[in-house]
C-alpha cells in the first residue's frame, strides 16, 4: 500500500491532519492500493497530492449495493455476482441499495419489503450508479472521487406471482427507474410511512399503482406511469403528507379511478397528470380537506365514469388542465362539497349523451369556479346542472357554450352565483323535454346568457324560466320556436332580468312572455311574435309588487290569443308596466286585456296599439284602482266582433289618439260600465256606426 489514510470499517481510526505531498514528477504506487482512503472521515483534515501520479488501485468505502437478477444465486456484490431477490429481501440495513438487473422478470412470490431508508433501483432511463470514491478532502488531479457502473439492458421488471403487493415500503425509501408488472395488490404500497422518493417507475397490470395509506412527511414522485390497473392508479388515503408529483404522471385504463384521494388532508401538486380511459379520472372523497393543485399540462381524457369527481369532501382544488369527455358520463361531478374551493382553469370539452356534462349538487358552503372555457354537448342529459347550494362562477374566458338535444341546457336551483358571474357565449337546445333554461332561487352575481336558442319543448314545457331569483340575468339574443309551454316565464323575482334582442316566437296554446309577481326590473327588447290560440297570449303580466316590466320590441299576435293580458290572474300591486316598442299589433282574432291594476301599479303603453278583427272585445280596461293608472298612446281598433274599447270600474285611464272602426252588429265603439273616475281621450274617431250599433255607450 502506498498511502493509507484510515482503517476500513473503523471510523475512529481516521487520519486527521493537514497534509501536502508531491512535486511535478511525484508518484506513489502500491500493489494492494496506491491510495487507501477506507475509513477516512471527509471532515477530518485535508490531504493535497497535487499532480502526483498513482499507480495501483485507489480504495475507498463502497456504498452498500446488492445487485439482484432473476434466477441468480451469488452474493450481489456486482453485476457479475448477482444475488436472488429472496436474498435481498432479507437484508435490513438502512443503507442498502438493491439494484435490479435486467436478466429477465424478477419474481418475488411473497412481495418485496423494504426496510427503513433502503433504496430499490434499476438501470432504466440510462441510470448509472455511483460506486463511491475517495472523500473530497483528499485532493489532486489524479484522485478518483467517483466511479460509476451502468448496464445496457436497462430497466428490470419486478413482479409477485403470489399476489398481494409487489413492493411494500418502509420509512424514507427511494425507488428509481424500474418496472413493476403483475400482482393483484398494489405495485407500490406504503402504510403509515414517513417520506418517500419515487422516480421513473412504470407499473402495469397491477391492482393499484401507488397506494399511500396514512403517510406523513414529504413524498416526491417523478415520472410515474401506471398502465392497466384493475383498481386504481394512485391512492392517497388518510394522509397528511406533502406529495409532489413532478415530470409526467401518466395513468391509463385504471378500472376504478385514476387518482383517488380519500380523507386526504395533505398537500398534493402535479406538474403534469395525464389520465385516459378507465373508470373515474380524479375522485376526491370522504372528508378530504387537503390542497390539490394540477398544472396546465395535465389532462383527463374519455374516462368511462366521471372525469373529475368531488364527493363529500371539502378540499381546495385547482385543476388547470384540460378535460375531454366523450363518453356517457359527467365531465365534472361535485356532490356535498360543504367547504373549500374547486377551480377548473383549463378548457372542458364534453359530449356526454344522456349524462349531465357538469353536475353539481348539495354544495352549500363550497365554491366551484370554471375559468378556462366550457364546450358542453348532450343528447338527453343536462348541459350544466347545479342544484342545492354552493357558490358557482363561470368566467368569461375563452368560449363557453352549451348544445343539447332533448335535454336541458342549464338548470340552476338554489345556488349563488359568485362575484365573477356566470357567462356563456351561446346556449342551444333542440326540443327539450324539461324547461330548456331553468333558474330557481338563484342569488348572487350576474348571469350572462349570450346567444340563446330554444328549438322547442314538449307539451307544457317552458323555454326560459326564472323563478324566485335575485341575481341579475342578461340574455344578449334570445330565439325561441315551437315551445309548447311558455316561451319565457319570469315569476316572483327581485333582481334584474334583461333580454337585449332576438325573437320570441310563440305558438300553440301557451304564452309568449309571462311576468308574474315579484319586484324585479324586467326589460324585454326581443320581438314577441305569437300565433297562439286562446287562452294563450303574446304577453302576460300578473301580480307584480314593484320594480318595472318593459317591452321595447315589437309585439304581435296573429292567433286568437290576446296581444297582452295584464292582471287577469293576480292583480299587479306595484311596479311600472310599459310597452315602448315600435308597434303592438293583433290581427288574428285576439284582443288586448287589462283586467286589473292595484296599489301603485302603472301601465304605460306608448307603442302604437293596433287591433284588427278581434273575435270579441278589441281592448278591455277594467278594475284600475284609484291609486293606480293606465295610459295609452295611439290606439286603433278595427272591425272587432264585440265592443271596440271596453272601460269598466276604473280610476285613472288615459288615451291618446283613438280610432275605432265598428264591425259586428249590436256592438259599441267605446263602452263604459260601472264607475269610472278619470277617463280621458285625445282625438277620437269612431267609424262605420250602423243602425244597430252605438258609437259611445
Amino acid at each position: 500500500t502506498g498511502v493509507r489514510l484510515g482503517i476500513a470499517g473503523t471510523p475512529g481510526a481516521t487520519a486527521n491532519a493537514e497534509f501536502t505531498f508531491g512535486g511535478n514528477s511525484s508518484s506513489i504506487s502500491g500493489i494492494t492500493a496506491s491510495l487507501d482512503a477506507r475509513g477516512l472521515n471527509e471532515g477530518s483534515g485535508h490531504y493535497a497530492f497535487g499532480t502526483t501520479a498513482f499507480t495501483g488501485p485507489q480504495l475507498y468505502d463502497l456504498r452498500n449495493y446488492i445487485f439482484v437478477a432473476a434466477g441468480a444465486s451469488g452474493g450481489g456484490t456486482s453485476i457479475t455476482d448477482l444475488a436472488s431477490i429472496e436474498y435481498a429481501d432479507n437484508i435490513t440495513a438502512s443503507d442498502a441499495i438493491i439494484v435490479l438487473v435486467n436478466r429477465g422478470t424478477i419474481d418475488d412470490a411473497t412481495g418485496f419489503s423494504l426496510s427503513d431508508g433502503q433504496e430499490l433501483a434499476s438501470f432504466g432511463n440510462d441510470r448509472a450508479f455511483s460506486l463511491g470514491g475517495v472523500p473530497l478532502n483528499v485532493t489532486g488531479t489524479n484522485i478518483h472521487h467517483d466511479e460509476s457502473i451502468s448496464d445496457s439492458a436497462g430497466a428490470a421488471t419486478l413482479t409477485s406471482s403470489g399476489g398481494g403487493n409487489v413492493v411494500t415500503l418502509g420509512n424514507g425509501n427511494t425507488l428509481l427507474d424500474f418496472n413493476v408488472s403483475g400482482g393483484s395488490g398494489s405495485a407500490i404500497y406504503g402504510l403509515g410511512i414517513n417520506g418517500l422518493t419515487v422516480q421513473g417507475v412504470t407499473a402495469s397490470n397491477v391492482g393499484s399503482g401507488l397506494y399511500l395509506n396514512g403517510v406523513t412527511g414529504t413524498v416526491s414522485v417523478d415520472d410515474l406511469t401506471v398502465q392497466t390497473a384493475s383498481q386504481t392508479g394512485i391512492v392517497l388515503v388518510d394522509s397528511s403528507a406533502t406529495v409532489d408529483f413532478t415530470g409526467n404522471t401518466k395513468i391509463t385504463s385504471a378500472a376504478n379511478v385514476g387518482l383517488f384521494a380519500n380523507n386526504f388532508d395533505g398537500i398534493a401538486t402535479f406538474d403534469d397528470l395525464d389520465i385516459s380511459g378507465g373508470g373515474r379520472g380524479v375522485a376526491i372523497w370522504s372528508g378530504s380537506s387537503g390542497t390539490l393543485t394540477f398544472a396546465a399540462a395535465s389532462s383527463i381524457t374519455n374516462t368511462d365514469d366521471v372525469a373529475f369527481n368531488i364527493n363529500g369532501a371539502v378540499p381546495n382544488v385547482t385543476y388547470n388542465g384540460t378535460i375531454d369527455q366523450a363518453n356517457a358520463a359527467n365531465a365534472v361531478r361535485i356532490i356535498g362539497q360543504t367547504g373549500g374551493t374547486a377551480t377548473f382553469g383549463g378548457k372542458i370539452t364534453a359530449s356526454t349523451g344522456s349524462a349531465n356534462a357538469i353536475d353539481l349538487s348539495a354544495n352549500t358552503g363550497g365554491t366551484v369556479k370554471f375559468t378556462g372555457g366550457l364546450d358542453l354537448t348532450t343528447t338527453t342529459g343536462t348541459g350544466f346542472d347545479a342544484t342545492g347550494g354552493g357558490t358557482i362562477t363561470v368566467a368569461a374566458a375563452g368560449t363557453e357554450q352549451i348544445t343539447t338535444g332533448t335535454g336541458r341546457a342549464i338548470n340552476l336551483d338554489g345556488i349563488t352565483i359568485g362575484t365573477g358571474g356566470m357567462a356563456f357565449d351561446s346556449i342551444t337546445t333542440g326540443v327539450a323535454t324539461a324547461t330548456a333554461l331553468n333558474f330557481n332561487a338563484v342569488s348572487g352575481g350576474q348571469f350572462l346568457g349570450g346567444n340563446v336558442t330554444v328549438g322547442g319543448t314538449a307539451a307544457g314545457i317552458n323555454g326560459l324560466a326564472i323563478n324566485a331569483s335575485s341575481s341579475t340575468f342578461t340574455i344578449t339574443n334570445l330565439v325561441t320556436t315551437n315551445v309548447a309551454g311558455t316561451d319565457v316565464s319570469l315569476t316572483n323575482n327581485t333582481g334584474s332580468i334583461t333580454i337585449l334582442g332576438g325573437t320570441i316566437t310563440n305558438s300553440g296554446a301557451g304564452d309568449g312572455v309571462v311576468v308574474s309577481g315579484g319586484s324585479a326590473t324586467v326589460g324585454v327588447a326581443a320581438n314577441v311574435s305569437s300565433s297562439a290560440t286562446a287562452p294563450g297570449a303574446a304577453v302576460k303580466v300578473d301580480g307584480t309588487t314593484g320594480g318595472s316590466v318593459t317591452f321595447s320590441g315589437t309585439v304581435t299576435s296573429t292567433g286568437t290569443g290576446d296581444l297582452f293580458d295584464v292582471g287577469s290572474t293576480l292583480t299587479p300591486a306595484g311596479g311600472a308596466i310599459s310597452f315602448t316598442g315600435p308597434t303592438l299589433s293583433a290581427t288574428g282574432g285576439g284582443g288586448a286585456l287589462v283586467s286589473s291594476l292595484g296599489g301603485t301599479a302603472t301601465l304605460n303603453v306608448t307603442a302604437p296599439l293596433s287591433i284588427t278583427n278581434a273575435t270579441g272585445t278589441g281592448l278591455s280596461v277594467t278594475n284600475v284602482a284609484s291609486t293606480a293608472s293606465a295610459s295609452f298612446g295611439e290606439v286603433t281598433v278595427t272591425t272587432p266582433g264585440g265592443t271596440g274599447i271596453f272601460i269598466a270600474d276604473n280610476g285613472t285611464v288615459t288615451f291618446g289618439t283613438t280610432q275605432v272602426t265598428l264591425g259586428a252588429a249590436s256592438t259599441a265603439g267605446i263602452e263604459f260600465l260601472d264607475i269610472n273616475e278619470h277617463i280621458s281621450f285625445g282625438t277620437t274617431t269612431i267609424d262605420e256606426v250602423g243602425a244597430n250599433q252605438t258609437g259611445i255607450d
